[in-house]
Parts: structure tokens; sequence; C-alpha cells
């Protein structure tokens, strides 16, 4: 039997590939043809903001990776309370011509009438050839004449690189608060609350130190602004990572085995997850990994959130130096640097920490998924939080819910798809959770756009239940593909290459 060989294997990510097949037979004939793979990224619109008369907004359209071919043309229709009369927007089409994104600019009318609050929503309706539409194809704007709080997201750079963890022998670090007041009043910047250690420099909205001349140890430091509008006040805070030497990176290692190396990845975190460019092998801001290798397949255990929010991981993950969400339970420390035992409790899949991104009055909550490294081998697990420094049970209430699923070949269903069921069931292998800005299960108590959420599935240690075999189940299509099928798929291509030469 000859076998064809590829020069490429997936997981491919959207864009355009071009993949050699290798076909030798027992007297060393070869045989060669090229495909040509086109991977066709997702297009999503989806978030929310509320904003006040006389403001300008912008929204994104969003591919989840590079077209093969551009331009990419998304059509959008627009519907709601609001109208013609509030704003200037009206049904039409926009153009990706490359890259991933594209931000289409509103202005919101001033009418000086005193008026209630005005929705209205962008619809993603179609989109040419080369893209297809996601699941997630609203946003939502709000216009409010109430006096709204401010919106305030941090930043950090050095050497005018996006990271999340900055080098003492890199020169200066750059924190900005970019803080928006959607009623446009004047805004002001506290930084009282962040770390004394650090001698910074404060101007306004920025924050700035030089880690090597204020004899700043290595270690994890706590930067926290408030920013208020005269009347209102909203508070964010971050844990930024101090470290001595920056590692040389080689141009002949992958370290999270995506197919780019280290060296052209670089120290960045392009995306804002808390993971450095040369560990992170996705750049999608909805995926977060649970952990990266540079000998496994990095896109399998990925935790996931919905279109509109990003996902960033932990202190604990980031004061761990870990290469994703997952942590150990020696890991989980309180606010005095000691270990948090959860007492009489077995933990099952691993305890991932992780943040939310992208909360607003008209979505204060989001759903993510998290995947287990092992199945709940035992009835009675609860999800379990570390929050106020002890572990607690999951409240749910309102929203806030929890539930759970087994994987299909390897990967856990999307946010809200229907194979999730109530509660933690055994076999479980996906959890899937529901979580409200500032509610009982926000680990920083606030309604700042941001939940924060250590966590892990556990079961009663004083169960004496022997540990079951999981039951084998698979999805529609396994993965696995007879040989006549290979056979098949071999002939095809070959004929497919010849076409193309032919062009």
């Amino acid at each position: 039997m000859i076998t064809p060989v590829a020069d490429k294997s997936g997981p491919f990510r959207p864009g355009r590939f071009i993949i050699n097949w290798t076909a030798t037979d027992a007297n060393n004939n070869v045989m060669t043809a090229q495909q040509i793979l086109d991977v066709l990224p997702l297009a999503s619109l989806s978030g929310s903001v509320v904003t006040d008369e006389g403001q300008t907004i912008n929204i994104l359209f969003i591919l989840n990776g590079d077209a093969p071919d551009y331009p990419v043309t998304l059509n959008y229709t627009v519907a709601g309370a609001a109208d013609t009369k509030d704003h200037d927007l009206v049904a039409d089409a926009v153009q990706i011509t490359s890259g991933q994104e594209i931000s289409l600019p509103i202005n919101i009318f001033s009418d000086q009438i005193a008026e209630p609050d005005e929705d209205f929503v962008i619809t993603l309706a179609t989109v040419s050839a080369n893209a297809v539409l996601s699941t997630e194809l609203n946003y939502t704007v709000r216009i409010s004449e109430q006096d709204l709080p401010p919106v305030v997201a941090l930043s950090v750079t050095q050497n005018n690189v996006a990271t999340s963890t900055v080098f003492q022998d890199l020169g200066t670090v750059n924190i900005i608060a970019n803080g928006t007041d959607e009623n446009g009043d004047i805004l002001t910047y506290d930084w009282s609350n962040s770390a004394v250690e650090i001698m910074a420099t404060i101007n306004d909205n920025s924050f700035s130190f030089e880690p090597m001349n204020n004899n700043l140890l290595p270690g994890i430091y706590s930067i926290e602004v408030s920013v208020s509008d005269g009347a209102l006040q909203t508070n964010q805070r971050l844990m930024i990572k101090v470290a001595a030497i920056a590692p040389v990176l080689s141009a002949l290692a992958d370290s999270d085995n995506d197919g780019i190396d280290d060296a052209t990845e670089g120290l960045g975190d392009s995306d804002n997850d808390g993971l450095p460019d040369y560990l992170d092998a996705v750049d999608d801001e909805t995926l977060l990994h649970s952990e990266v290798s540079a000998t496994t397949d990095n896109y399998q255990n990925l935790l996931q959130t919905q279109r509109g929010f990003s996902l960033h991981i932990g202190d604990l993950a980031l004061q761990a130096n870990r290469t994703g969400a997952l942590i150990s339970a020696q890991e989980v420390l309180d606010s005095n640097g000691q270990t948090a035992v959860d007492p009489n409790i077995t933990n099952f899949g691993g305890i991932s920490d992780f943040e939310i991104h992208g909360l607003t009055m008209i979505q204060p909550t989001a759903v993510v998924v998290l995947p287990l490294n092992e199945f709940v081998a035992d009835e009675g697990a609860s999800y379990r939080k570390f929050i106020n420094d002890s572990w607690t049970e999951f409240v749910v209430t309102g929203d806030d819910n929890v539930r759970s699923a087994m994987k299909i070949d390897g990967i856990c269903p999307q946010p809200l798809d229907d194979l999730y069921q109530a509660g933690i069931a055994k076999f479980s292998e996906c959890i899937e959770l529901t979580l409200t800005d500032g509610g009982p299960n926000d680990n920083d108590g606030m309604v700042n756009g941001v939940i924060k959420d250590p966590g892990g599935v556990g079961v009663s240690s004083e169960s004496n239940q022997p540990p079951p075999e999981k039951p084998t189940t698979s999805s529609k299509g396994s993965g696995q593909m007879p040989a006549y099928l290979l056979w098949l798929l071999m002939i095809l291509l070959f004929i497919r290459a010849k076409k193309r030469r032919a062009l």
C-alpha cells in the first residue's frame, strides 16, 4: 500500500496554505501533487456600548484570521428605536482590504431634547465568498442621557511594545489608563493605590517607571487607577510582572508549536492576554490557552468566551509564570502569599485562573467554557471558587450559572451550545460558566467591565467510590478515515493540481 505524505498537517488557521503531497511506491517511483488549501475566516460583529448624544463611537468588524483573498466585503443592516434622527448610520457595507478588522465610525446626534434610553442594533447580514458568517452577528448601541460612569482599560508597553511582563534591562515602562466618558466629562486619574515600591512618574493618565533605576526587585506588583468624572468613578487594577533579564529568543525554536519561530514572534503581547507572543499560539481574543507546550497541539485545550469579550490569564497564573490559565493547587495564594487549601475537596480537571474583559451595562454577563484535563469521576461535583482569600462554592443566582458537557473529538462545545446541561455531571470534561460583572462570582467585586475567576471543579474527599471508567463516545465522524477514502482524496488532489497547472 502506498501512503501519501503531506509536508504540512493541521489544524490550520484561516488563510491560504500550499501543501505538497508525496507518494512513493516499492520501486521508489515518486509522485507529487500540490494542494492549495483555503481556510475561510469567520466574520463577526459582537459587543455593545452605552454612549451619550454628541459623541462619535467606533465599532469593529472582525475576522478570526487572515482571508485567503481580499477584499472581504461585509454587508450590515441597522434597526431599533434610535433612527436616523439620532445617528448617521444606515445599512451599507464595509471592506477589509488587509488584516483582520475594520473600524466603522458612527456619529451620535445631539438634539437637546430630554429622551429615555434608545437602542439600535447593527447586524452583520452577509459576507463575500472569501469568508463565512459566525454565529455572533449583532452589535448594540444604547444612547443614554443618564450620567454614565467612566470606562477605563489599562495597557502596558516597554520600548513601545505591548507586554504583560517587563524586564529590568529593556528600559522605560509606560502604563496608560485609556479612559473614556460617554457624557464628555473631564476625567481625573488617581494612581495612589498602586504598589509603593514603584517610584513612578505620573502624568494624568500616564504611569511610567524605570525598572532598573529605582531598585525595584523582580516580582509581581499591583497597579491600580481610580478614574473619576467628578460624580462617578471606575476603578481598574492589574498585576504587572517585573523580571530581571529579557530572554534571548531563538529563530530555531518554536515554543508554542505554531509554525512561527520565537525570534519572529518576540516578547510582546499583541492580543493583551498576559502571554508573550512566542508562547501564545492563538491571537483570537476570545480564546485562551490552558497551557502551552512546544511538543503538543496547542489548539485543543482552549478556554473560550463569546465575541465582544476577551480572555486574559489571571493574577495567580501570571505570578506562577504559567503559559496559560491552568495553575496548580499549590499556586493558589492568599493575600499573605500562603497556599490556600480547599479542605476535604478533591479537584478534577485542574484550576483555571482567568479574566474576562469587555463587560458593559448592556452586556453585564459573559459565558466562558473551561476545558478540563481529566473527566469528573464522581457524582455531586460543584464549581469551587477562590474569592476573598478562601474557597467557596459557585453561587447559582440570577444569570450566574454552571453547566457541563463532554468533549467531542477532544474539543469542548462552544459557549451556549445545546450540548451543555445544568450542573456538573459525572464524566464531564467541559464546564460552561455564566458570570456577572460585580456579581457574587466576580473575584474583584466591582462593576468595572472585568470579571476575575480563579476556580475549578471539586468533589468531597470523603467519597469512597472507586474511580469509574469513562464511557467511549464519539461524534458523528470520529476523525477516522477509511483507506479507500484516503486514496480517493489523493486522486482528487492530483486532478486539482493538474487543473491548476493548466490555468
